[in-house]
């Protein structure tokens, strides 16, 4: 018995990826600019919660 399937088409998943590599360096003698008050909020809000 031979099975023929020519209507069978294959979509593997695309092997794509990207990865991003991020450096932060500290500045000598830098300052805060968040003001202890807003500084929880402002981190909760740049996480996303």
């Amino acid at each position: 018995m031979k099975i023929v399937a020519d209507n069978l088409k294959l979509k593997l998943a695309g092997t794509y990826s990207q990865i991003y590599i991020q450096a932060v360096f500290p500045v000598k003698g830098r300052k805060n600019l968040l003001k202890k008050a807003w500084r929880d909020e402002a981190f909760k809000y740049i996480a996303g919660k």
